[in-house]
């Protein structure tokens, strides 16, 4: 099953980056871009995991509507308007 999560900067709280994960996707600072390393080099970060349970599709559907919720990637560290990644099932493959 799939979650939607948050970063936060630990300076301000703000929301710098919205992600799709399983595991420990929300934590891991590996597969990153360099947009997310410089936010998170000056002020570290805080995971939170909003919605749990979900189906692929239903991460998939949910993604770009939070990044959407949060300024788009105009205001995020986001690489794209998401929706799109890898699976749970590709994942582990």
């Amino acid at each position: 099953m799939a979650y939607i999560y948050l970063h936060r900067r630990n300076d301000t709280g703000e929301v710098f980056y919205v992600g799709k994960g399983t595991g420990d996707r929300a934590t891991s600072t590996k597969k990153r871009n360099p947009y997310w390393h410089n936010v998170v080099n000056k002020a570290g970060f805080t995971a939170e995991i909003i919605t749990k349970g979900l189906t692929d599709a239903e991460a998939f559907w949910a993604e770009p509507l939070l990044i959407e919720a949060h300024g788009g990637v105009q205001n995020l560290t986001n690489m794209s308007d998401g929706g799109e990644g890898f699976s749970s099932a590709e994942m582990k493959a």
